[in-house]
């Protein structure tokens, strides 16, 4: 690749309390980069944004930083903690990008207390320019402070918009949000732990992800952001909310959550099913069910609000219509209860909790056993027994397939209790400390 024009970058690095002496390294770090190799750049200044006093933080300091490699007639920036040092190769690495791309970072590499190989972060996502993916996996454990930005782009994304203490994850959503961003496979800079500057590292994890959670669902509620994907040679489109980690990453890799399951379940239950779903969340698997297995009858249980909202839109993107909603949790007593969700979890992961005075109406599955039934899916986050105990009489006459999500922790007990019931194990699908498991009722044949 070649370029007409005489490119200008310019390094911008916050210096605040006690940074002087980290700042050295980091500066050397530069200079080496620049004289191994300059890349596309013609010409590459280091600017120390000076804060002694911790005046400005790490995002009013880049800000200004920012400012200055324009006044200066810079094209591109890369911003560069003081306690970060720059892989000497960063500058070539960056040129492939410079035509295509507003933003570009690099892995997360880091270098622990007390050795000296710096580690990549293979966990998070590797190579990306999907913002979806970005915000599906979480952009505070993707993206680093340090990344290459068109100067020309930069002023519309300004650090200090968010908290201190958040204005990188405002910065970096609002960047992949609006600009052509890429993440790449290798490192820019190496994060030395143990000498964090007063930026979002002094965050714990929880807070972080909050924070980043709050800006993608709110964007996407205004927004209705939709992914596609084929199945089976079937078009289905589903909103995209950042709050079902799980299955949106599916979605975004072409297919149904558990779609191994599911497809295993088309071959075991009779034509024209009558299903019901309890814990439907967003309808990833009703979609299926409608489109695949033809069912002669669909009830979906889901008694959180917002998940109810997004099923309904899914059910509308898939022109789904052939179904009854209830919005009502089911356990072993009919009365009332309140749903607790976990800190940085989805709708998936609410659970239920006995409340006299709750907002939420609790049925049983014996409420609603006056008409035969093919198959029963529970995921409930871990009230599968309390849905089955409320089911017995359910279970004793229309014999239905069950397919549960169940911890390991309780796998036995529920598999002697259906046992007791004349149901045996037909198939296990694990996962991390939990697995979807198929029970078969003994006796009945319903092969399709």
């Amino acid at each position: 690749m070649t370029f007409d024009e005489e490119l200008i970058c310019a390094v911008v690095t916050p210096v605040g309390p006690g940074h002087d002496t980290i700042f050295d390294e980091c500066t050397a770090s530069v200079k080496a980069a620049r004289e191994n190799n300059s890349g596309a750049f013609k010409k590459i200044e280091h600017l120390r944004i000076d804060d002694p006093l911790g005046k400005y933080g790490a995002g009013k300091a880049r800000d200004v930083g920012t400012r200055e490699a324009i006044s200066l007639g810079s094209d591109w920036i890369f911003f560069l903690d003081a306690d970060d040092v720059m892989t000497p190769n960063a500058f070539e690495l960056i040129t492939p990008y410079l035509d295509t791309y507003d933003a570009v970072w690099g892995a997360v590499c880091r270098l622990p207390v007390g050795r000296d190989d710096a580690l990549i972060e293979h966990t998070a996502v590797p190579v990306c320019q999907n913002l979806y993916s970005i915000f599906n996996e979480g952009l505070d454990v993707c993206l680093t402070e340090s990344h290459f930005m068109r100067a020309s782009k930069a002023t519309s994304v300004p650090f200090e918009s968010g908290d201190k203490g958040t204005d990188f994850l405002h910065h970096a959503f609002a960047t992949w949000r609006d600009h052509r961003c890429v993440k790449i496979s290798r490192p820019f800079a190496v994060r030395r732990e143990g000498k964090a500057s007063d930026n979002t590292r002094h965050l714990s994890a929880d807070t972080r992800a909050e924070a980043v959670r709050g800006m993608v669902t709110d964007w996407t509620f205004k927004t209705r952001p939709v992914v596609s994907f084929s199945h089976q040679s079937e078009d289905f489109r589903f909103r995209f909310n950042g709050a079902n980690k799980y299955q949106e990453r599916a979605w975004l890799d072409g297919k149904f959550w558990e779609a191994e399951e599911l497809d295993y379940l088309t071959a075991v239950l009779p034509p024209h099913p009558a299903v019901i779903d309890v814990g439907a969340n967003v309808g990833n698997h009703a979609v299926y069910f409608a489109r695949f297995l033809a069912p002669s009858n669909l009830r979906l249980f889901e008694p959180h609000p917002e998940a109810v909202e997004v099923l309904k839109d899914n059910l509308k993107l898939n022109g789904v219509s052939n179904v009854d909603i209830e919005e009502v949790a089911v356990s072993k007593i009919v009365g009332r209860g309140s749903l607790t969700v976990p800190k940085n979890k989805g709708h998936g992961a609410a659970s239920l909790y006995k409340n006299d005075s709750g907002n939420i109406v609790v049925t049983t599955l014996d409420q609603w056993s006056s008409f035969a039934i093919d198959l029963v899916k529970i995921d409930v986050e871990g009230g599968e027994l309390d849905v089955l105990l409320g089911g017995k009489q359910l279970l004793k006459t229309s014999r239905p397939h069950l397919l549960v999500e169940i911890s390991d922790e309780r796998f036995c007990e529920i598999k002697d209790i259906l046992s007791e019931l004349d149901y045996e194990v037909g198939a296990v699908f694990p996962y991390f400390g939990i697995s979807n498991v198929h029970f078969s009722p003994l006796g009945k044949n319903s092969e399709r």
